[in-house]
């Protein structure tokens, strides 16, 4: 009975510190008022985790089949979504393999690991007939080992990751959720009775503490990432110092949404992934007066050599990363330069397409983004 006890209030705990803090404050916490918008799959992931944990104790107290389905379906979403999934399935068989020697109705036992697996496979149903899944799962191993990788024990490799991602649990989730992690930990182990004492002081430092360090993050953002560089070389500097910042972005869109106010312009960027390429591209796509398109010496087909002049039927801005110009120099003058304010080198470059020139011309056709 207090084993029973122990496990659901440590399911209740772990609800408690990672449920809450979502449902409650979830735009109160750095990692999530921020880093998260770009990642949700994580918080899905995370969550497949706890809940198939809590179901695998389920059915593994009383054995019931239900509890195996909801297990292939917890599992088949979450590897629907990612599948980073397969590391809980991988844990999930392991162990299985190991309770069943311990189980006296090892029949019973025996029928709920290959329900799982099924659920998983008709929930993936769609997903598994795709060809296009079978032809980009390849690809994962630029992000994972591959098992034979696995099999040389890349250590070095798992040290970094666990030093890396407890810097990320720590200071961008907030040092309080792994520390109260800890603590839920020992009050288990020690005495139940315990926990209880604690309750105003966890909910303290799971709302309040992280909603000041949000604030900071919202009100002043620049401190915010340098003050967390010094602490933590996970924070995302990029966002202020590199290339792709979005400060030279506004300032190169509000520039030409002046140029563009009273007449019809052609806007070519790089096919470049990122800022400026892609804000300019997502600012102006539904602007009656700009066309965006890619601006690119390659879609010339190699034809340039022989051409001295490009013409285009609107005025034409190009927007480059400091003054990278695909190839483009000879047709092309610059007109403004727009410099990071909190990093002197680097800039985005806003260029005329050159009018005055003679020599064989050719008609620009620009290409949709």
């Amino acid at each position: 009975m207090v084993s029973l006890v122990r496990k659901n209030l440590y399911f209740l705990i772990i609800t408690f510190v990672y449920f809450l803090p979502r449902i409650i404050n979830l735009t109160k916490i750095p990692i999530f008022s921020f880093y998260d918008r770009q990642a949700l799959m994580e918080s899905a992931i995370s969550s497949v985790g706890i809940w198939s944990f809590y179901y695998f104790s389920k059915l593994y107290e009383n054995l019931k089949i239900r509890y195996a389905i909801i297990i292939g379906i917890i599992f088949g979403i979450g590897f629907f979504i990612k599948s980073s999934t397969l590391i809980y399935i991988t844990t999930f068989l392991i162990i299985s393999v190991f309770l069943i020697s311990k189980i006296k109705n090892k029949k019973k036992a025996l029928k709920c690991i290959p329900t799982s697996i099924i659920v998983i496979v008709v929930v993936n149903f769609l997903l598994i007939i795709q060809p296009d899944f079978w032809r980009t799962v390849t690809t994962n191993n630029r992000y994972v080992f591959t098992f034979f990788e696995l099999l040389t024990f890349p250590l070095s490799t798992w040290v970094n990751n666990f030093f890396g991602n407890l810097s990320i649990i720590f200071f961008f989730a907030t040092p309080f959720i792994p520390l109260i992690c800890i603590f839920s930990v020992y009050s288990i182990v020690v005495s139940l009775k315990r926990f209880g004492k604690f309750t105003f002081i966890l909910i303290f430092f799971t709302i309040i503490i992280p909603s000041v360090l949000t604030f900071y993050q919202i009100f002043n953002p620049v401190l915010y990432f340098t003050d967390m560089y010094k602490i933590t070389k996970y924070t995302e500097t990029n966002y202020i110092y590199g290339q792709t910042s979005g400060y030279l972005s506004l300032i190169a869109i509000d520039y030409l949404n002046g140029i563009s106010k009273n007449k019809k312009i052609n806007i070519g960027v790089a096919e470049n992934s990122g800022n400026p390429e892609s804000a300019i591209i997502v600012y102006f796509r539904n602007n009656k007066n700009v066309f965006v398109g890619y601006f690119d010496k390659k879609q010339f087909n190699g034809n340039l050599d022989e051409i001295d002049c490009i013409k285009s039927d609107r005025p034409l801005y190009f927007v480059s990363r400091d003054e990278q110009l695909v190839g483009l120099d000879k047709y092309l003058y610059k007109i403004k330069t727009i410099y990071n304010p909190y990093d002197s080198k680097t800039s985005v470059g806003i260029y005329r397409l050159k009018e005055k020139c003679s020599g064989r011309m050719i008609q620009l056709e620009m290409i949709n983004t």
